[in-house]
């Protein structure tokens, strides 16, 4: 599957200046998908709490009283 593509414009010249004047340089900027993606974690909410949390995360939580 390919990436969508976007187009950037050039710096503005002036503060007033439009970004896409027409004599802004166009350059083309193809962002592809993720690659390499892992799902190592799911976090739910239950009975008022979360679980499944990272264990760095669990610990962050309780010693931010965020809970």
């Amino acid at each position: 599957m390919s990436g969508k593509t976007f187009k950037l414009f050039g710096k503005r010249k002036e503060k007033s200046e439009p970004v896409s004047s027409p004599d802004a340089e166009e350059t083309d900027m193809s962002i592809s998908l993720p690659t390499n993606v892992k799902h190592e974690w799911h976090v739910g909410f239950e009975a008022g709490k979360f679980v499944g949390l990272p264990p760095a995360w669990e610990v962050w939580l309780d010693g931010s009283n965020i809970r």
